[in-house]
């Protein structure tokens, strides 16, 4: 029979789930379309929510409060035996990997200096999960860092100076 490829939206925005296809013929001499039987179809596996930067809502993080940088947490259906990473503005290994928990989520840290290389910028945050040797990619979360706003920055004080004046 023929075979058609389903971009993987259509396939991820079912996971675990099910569907009816079916195709129609339409024939280039103008006669009477045909139709295939429907068939259903079940996909298994889980489709990887977007990861949640915690000091972002709206998905936008103040660069203010990035002191301690950004706290980045992953949330699915874990198994112990998954290995997490974090993609970071296109950067896969910024952080180490992290085992799945029993608790259904893991937290990553993202370094001060990661946050800052990234004001006022919009940046793709994932994550990928290994599970028996099949990688999976979730959701993309768009997150804008803020620019640095001038009333943030403080004039400098001179405590003292070389010629003795304050």
């Amino acid at each position: 029979g023929p075979i058609f490829d389903i971009p993987d939206d259509y396939v991820t925005g079912i996971a675990n789930g099910s569907a009816k296809v079916s195709y129609e013929v339409i024939p280039a001499d103008g006669s009477a379309n045909r139709f295939s039987r429907t068939a259903t179809i079940t996909v298994v596996g889980e489709d990887l929510a977007k990861p949640i930067v915690t000091q972002a809502p709206g998905d936008t993080r103040n660069p203010i409060n990035a002191v301690n940088g950004a706290t980045v947490v992953v949330a699915y259906t874990m198994q112990p035996t998954d290995t997490i990473s974090l993609s970071w503005n296109g950067q896969d290994d910024l952080l180490p990997t992290q085992p799945g928990s029993t608790l259904g989520s893991v937290t990553f840290t993202v370094p001060p200096a990661a946050v800052a290389a990234v004001m006022g910028k919009t940046i793709p945050v994932l994550y990928r999960v290994l599970r028996d040797g099949d990688r999976k990619t979730s959701r993309v979360l768009t997150l804008t860092v803020q620019p640095l706003a001038d009333a943030v920055l403080k004039a400098p004080r001179i405590l003292q100076s070389t010629d003795g004046l304050n």
